[in-house]
C-alpha cells in the first residue's frame, strides 16, 4: 500500500503540474525523496493504465461519480476535492509506467 501512495504522490503532483498549479521542480522534488526512502518511483510494466484507471473508480475519494484529488502547489500546500479530466490522468499515469 505504501508504495502505492509514494506513486499517486507523484502522480498527483505531474498532474499539479499539467493543471499549472505547481512548477515543475515539485514533481523532481518528490522523486528525490521517493529515492531516498527506497520507494518506487515507476509503475511496474505489467500494470496497466485501464486497470489503474478502473480501480481508481473503486477508490474512497470518489464522489458525486468522479475520483476528487489532492494536489499539490508546492510543500506543505495543497488543493483539496480538485476534479481532473480522465485523459490528462492516464497520460499521466502512462507517463510513469516503467518501460
Amino acid at each position: 500500500h505504501g508504495e502505492a501512495v509514494a506513486l499517486g504522490l507523484l502522480a498527483e503532483a505531474e498532474i499539479a503540474v499539467k493543471l499549472h498549479f505547481a512548477n515543475p521542480e515539485l514533481v523532481q522534488l518528490i522523486s528525490n525523496c521517493l529515492l531516498k526512502l527506497n520507494l518506487p518511483r515507476l509503475i511496474p510494466a505489467n500494470l496497466h493504465v485501464d486497470s489503474i484507471l478502473a480501480a481508481m473508480q473503486s477508490d474512497k475519494k470518489r464522489s458525486a461519480g468522479s475520483v476528487k484529488f489532492v494536489l499539490p502547489q508546492s510543500v506543505g500546500n495543497i488543493i483539496f476535492g480538485q476534479t481532473v479530466e480522465q485523459a490528462i490522468v492516464a497520460d499521466v499515469i502512462s507517463h510513469f509506467v516503467d518501460k
